[in-house]
């Protein structure tokens, strides 16, 4: 179960890793042709905020000032309320401008600052340009120092530009598949933080786990991929269990690199007094020689505790033989300090490790239905004779004394009637 979600894993954080890739390269293809014509379709909404003005320069300080902003874009206008105040004064008004970049028209946006007279025309106290490109892009806080006419400093007016794209169908279409494409990846990577989430409790319930004495049980076994071990021929494959001092092995198949033992299943005896410890169950996997030693192909070493009570399916590749040639009987597998290898062959297997508190469950259980079993078959058989007596048919000798027992009836009518015949011939001749 482990190894399986494992590999789910890995081959979701492939998948993603190469759908990233792919849409790396197409928003670099995006942006670039964004950029080419970045200044080409520059349409959209010119938002400017004005805050307020500061350290005016007044020409009447006994006066009541009442001062104002103008905003010019293009050819629309748009101006704050007055406010009072000598120097200062606060508005945050917002304005909104319809923009398109034309390289052959004004890029700049002409700011104001008025101060009113009611009883003669406004006063004019300075002015500046801004130029609106370098807003269009990002969104800005601006002091304009404003001038008069002498190009004297006049105040200074706090603003907030902003530029609001436009958007056209196609940037439309290109940001709902972006929405899509990051909803993709990103329910990717929740199931793959779902799936080691898993993986991590099913790991810290392996290790909270304890060794007992039980029962493992190996099935399923097969070989695939082997190497070609005889000089004539491929090789002729076996499987050597081994469990601590319990070795079991599956049957010799000739000429083969692919085999599956079907119906071949092993059970070993785990003792955690004689193991000390030890959870290992090893597979060898043999080449049967007539003459000499069998030769050893691989083997894999797995432990016992994750099969704790349910089915688990393996799928290992087999780790080399040691540089010595050894006597089977004698080798010793150390799995820990060898890496895969997949010249070498495949080995699939499913093991169980049933605690023999369980295993002695299971067969009280077994004993009980085997108990049960013959008095539900007399319960049935019972009921199928007063079945069958309830169907019975009636016999002959049933029919005939029915019979019998009608005949009279009949003899007694024919009877009473030829005696009413008699009577009447006797009266007749008597007459």
């Amino acid at each position: 179960m482990l190894e399986d979600l494992q590999r789910e894993i890995d081959e979701l954080k492939r998948a993603m890793a190469d759908l990233l890739s792919k849409l790396k390269a197409k928003r670099q293809k995006q942006a670039q042709k964004a950029k080419q014509s970045e200044n080409e379709n520059k349409k959209g909404i010119l938002k400017i905020t004005v805050h307020s003005v500061r350290d005016l320069i007044t020409y009447d300080p006994e006066a009541e000032n009442k001062h104002y902003v103008t905003l010019q874009v293009l050819n629309q206008i748009e101006k704050t309320k007055a406010k009072k105040g000598a120097t200062d004064a606060e508005f945050n008004e917002q304005f909104e401008f319809e923009y398109q970049f034309d390289p052959n028209q004004s890029d700049s946006m002409k700011i104001e600052v008025w101060d009113k007279d009611d009883y003669a025309s406004d006063d004019k106290i300075g002015g500046a340009n801004v130029n609106i490109l370098p807003f269009l892009n990002n969104k800005q806080d601006k002091e304009v120092k404003i001038q008069d006419e002498y190009d004297e400093p006049t105040g200074i007016v706090y603003l907030t530009i902003e530029f609001i794209p436009q958007l056209q169908n196609d940037k439309k279409q290109e940001d709902e598949e972006r929405k899509k494409e990051d909803e993709a990846v990103q329910q990717m990577q929740d199931r793959i933080n779902k799936l080691e989430g898993a993986k991590d409790k099913k790991m810290k319930e392996a290790k909270s786990l304890k060794y007992v004495k039980g029962k493992v049980i190996l099935s399923n076994i097969s070989v695939e991929d082997l190497p070609k071990m005889d000089l004539i021929g491929k090789c002729d494959p076996y499987v050597l269990l081994r469990l601590g001092n319990d070795e079991n092995q599956t049957s010799v198949t000739k000429n083969t690199l692919n085999h599956f033992y079907e119906g071949e299943e092993y059970e070993m005896i785990y003792d955690p007094s004689i193991m000390k410890g030890d959870g290992n169950v090893t597979l060898e996997v043999w080449d049967y020689d007539k003459v000499g030693f069998d030769d050893l192909i691989g083997s894999v070493n797995v432990e016992i505790l994750p099969a704790l009570q349910h089915d688990l399916d393996f799928e290992l590749y087999l780790q080399p033989k040691p540089d010595k040639k050894k006597d089977k009987s004698k080798l010793k597998s150390n799995l820990a300090q060898s890496k895969p290898d997949k010249n070498i062959g495949i080995i699939k297997f499913t093991m169980i490790y049933i605690p023999e508190e369980k295993q002695q469950e299971k067969d009280k259980e077994k004993e009980k239905m085997r108990k049960r079993q013959p008095q539900q078959q007399k319960d049935q058989s019972d009921e199928d004779e007063d079945e069958d007596q309830y169907n019975k048919p009636k016999d002959k000798d049933n029919d005939n004394q029915l019979k019998q027992r009608k005949k009279p009836k009949q003899k007694d009518y024919d009877s009473d009637s030829n005696s009413e015949d008699k009577s009447g011939d006797n009266e007749s001749s008597d007459e």
